[in-house]
């Protein structure tokens, strides 16, 4: 099959469009690539916040706790201490009644 030469008003430059298309395509590649990357990085900050509330709150809880544990322990040793000295009240009446004796 013979080849036809275009005419000139027909003719074309690719190479200019195709230039532009590919420079349009880049662009919106560029464009795509920037807007997920700056998804990404938010989705990164509000782990983030997220990871320090959650460990805000686990130390507040700790605290919590050995705030409590403390009271509790706090309140054994004085019921402990009140019970020791009423025993060595009433060895001392026990021992104080034996003299007399």
């Amino acid at each position: 099959m013979l080849k036809r030469k275009k005419s000139a008003a027909l003719c074309v430059n690719t190479t200019d469009t195709s230039q532009g298309v590919i420079n349009k395509k880049i662009s919106q590649w560029a464009e795509a690539k920037t807007k997920l990357e700056e998804s990404r990085m938010e989705g990164v900050l509000e782990e983030q916040k997220v990871k320090l509330k959650h460990t805000e709150e686990e130390h507040k809880l700790n605290l919590e706790i050995k705030k409590t544990k403390s009271e509790f322990e706090l309140e054994c040793m004085k019921e402990e201490h009140k019970l020791k000295m009423e025993i060595l009240k009433l060895q001392k009446d026990m021992l104080l009644k034996n003299v007399k004796q």
